[in-house]
């Protein structure tokens, strides 16, 4: 008898965003701190980041789905006021990835 396990395991980060703050040394503490919190031993890592406002600049869309491409495969789109064809337009051109659309 065949027997099948699966055995992934699946590690979510959620890191609130303060969408004032956010500029260059942000991004970059940001990415220091997903460098000290994703762990190397999980299969899928999804990070979540959660706005106290829906972003309106598209750059700082564009900037957190690079940031979790860093990371892994699955993107998790932030609240936002962009369509899906808008932030899709931004990063089209990069490597495969698999979309989840929150809002």
């Amino acid at each position: 008898m065949l027997e099948y396990k699966l055995s992934e395991s699946i590690q979510i980060i959620n890191r609130k965003i303060d969408v004032s703050k956010f500029n260059q040394d942000y991004y970059d503490n940001l990415r220091r701190e997903l460098k000290k919190k994703v762990k190397k031993s999980v299969d899928i890592v999804l990070i979540n980041f959660i706005p106290n406002e829906p972003l309106d600049e598209l750059w700082k869309v564009w900037a957190l789905i690079e940031l979790q491409m860093e990371f892994t495969e699955i993107i998790i789109i932030p609240n936002t006021y962009f369509t899906q064809e808008e932030i899709y337009e931004g990063i089209s051109h990069l490597r495969p990835i698999k979309i989840l659309w929150t809002y």
